[in-house]
């Protein structure tokens, strides 16, 4: 028979029957229960199943290195959701479980997941349009049984649910435009019986999701850039009479009126309202001065050209913007410019010659992308426009924080688009 080591017997049981074996202390004398085999007896081991006969524990707490959930830090300080794992290194704190199958860092328990599969089809519920009013997040999505309809959520799955079944069945209303105004949200949807896409309005009941006007009786008005003015929003539609025009809605159905036919033959194609001091400024193409900038207070007559920038031609307005109490705009006299105004003829006047492609502001900042594939910056307080860099393309400009503008560009000829954030200097 083959003669086993005490050690040797003693590993076999425990792997086995899952008990400690009798081992001694570290000078060999009295015997004890030593589960790791590392030569201290459990009742002293910092790690009594993890062996660490050097009973390193650089922390100073109850576990030792080798065993020590959270080094670093006290073992036993306050865990407050209950997974053993002290709040101090916890890395998924309030779920009691950090298991982290993936292996990347992230348990479980906190890995990014959808709130709610909207859709339980093999295709997606495509939320899109997503507006926040009063914290909660509208939005349109296609749970597979309704179609496209209007969704909101408070970020929970309970709180995450269809508001109205605009168009009844499979069929789908694809509200659109999400404009939150006040306390409504404005949008546009469609619905065969109210005569296809109109004007609705929703406060995030059922009861309460509603058309606000059928505009075009024998058709589709297309309600189309909607913009928060006064409660309500300026939008621009057809009414099957006037071509596309600029509206505006109060959330009723009387206060909803046609701003103007500034022209008169066809659509006047008003586009970008801008807010400025109490007052929206549009582009629009009128009769006799073609196309220029104009402004509304939400009434028919309160709504006029506000500058005619080019009196031999049309200047055409274009990327419209309020920043630092001023309107800013491209557009052309003869030459392309960046103009700014405060609204009126003599409060308006050219900053730059360049022919503008977008327009972002920062805290303190304009950022100014052109034709050119140049991007320059500006005070808001004012002073001159200075060149920050050149590129190959310069697809124009996205966004602002603080005072960097982000955007896309390439910056060498064969180089592909990348992103880029600049705070306008070089």
């Amino acid at each position: 028979m083959r003669k086993f080591s005490r050690a040797l017997w003693c590993g076999a049981l425990l792997s086995v029957l899952a008990v400690g074996c009798k081992g001694s202390d570290r000078n060999g004398d009295d015997p004890c229960l030593d589960a790791d085999s590392d030569a201290v007896c459990d009742d002293t081991d910092n790690c009594p199943a993890v062996a660490n006969p050097d009973q390193e524990n650089e922390d100073g707490d109850s576990a030792g290195d080798a065993c020590d959930v959270c080094p670093g830090a006290d073992d036993d300080g306050p865990d407050a959701d209950g997974d053993s794992v002290p709040d101090a290194c916890d890395r998924c704190e309030g779920f009691p479980d950090d298991e982290d199958s993936d292996g990347d860092g992230t348990p479980d328990a906190c890995e990014p997941r959808p709130a709610l599969d909207l859709n339980d089809a093999p295709t997606d519920s495509r939320p899109r349009e997503m507006t926040i009013l009063d914290g909660i997040m509208y939005f349109q999505a296609d749970d597979g049984l309704h179609g496209v309809e209007l969704w909101l959520t408070d970020g929970t799955v309970d709180g995450t649910y269809m508001v109205k079944d605009i168009e009844p069945g499979d069929n789908a209303s694809f509200p659109s435009e999400l404009t939150a105004s006040g306390a409504t949200l404005f949008f546009r949807a469609r619905a065969r019986d109210d005569g296809g896409d109109e004007l609705y309005k929703s406060d995030g009941t059922e009861a309460g999701t509603v058309l606000v006007k059928d505009i075009n009786p024998d058709g589709s008005s297309n309600p189309d850039d909607l913009v928060a003015y006064n409660g309500g929003v300026l939008f621009v539609a057809n009414d099957g009479i006037t071509d596309e025009e600029p509206w505006f809605s109060d959330g009723t159905e009387a206060g909803t009126v046609l701003l103007g036919d500034i022209r008169t033959d066809e659509t006047s194609a008003p586009r970008n309202f801008t807010v400025l001091d109490g007052k929206a400024y549009f582009v629009a193409h009128d009769d006799t001065i073609d196309r220029e900038l104009w402004v509304t207070d939400g009434t028919a007559s309160g709504t006029n050209v506000a500058v005619d920038v080019w009196t031999a031609g049309s200047s055409g307005p274009d990327f419209l913007m309020e920043a630092g109490g001023l309107l800013y705009f491209g557009a052309t006299d003869g030459t392309e410019r960046l103009w700014q105004s405060d609204g009126t003829a003599g409060g308006t006047s050219s900053v730059l010659d360049v022919e503008v492609r977008g327009l972002v502001a920062g805290d303190t900042k304009l950022f100014i992308a052109t034709r050119d594939d140049e991007l320059y910056t500006r005070p808001l307080s004012g002073g001159a426009a200075t060149p920050a860099f050149s590129f190959n393309v310069l697809a124009g400009l996205e966004y602002a924080f603080g005072d960097r503008a982000i955007f896309t560009a390439i910056e060498n000829p064969g180089d592909g688009f990348g992103l880029w954030a600049s705070d306008g200097t070089t």
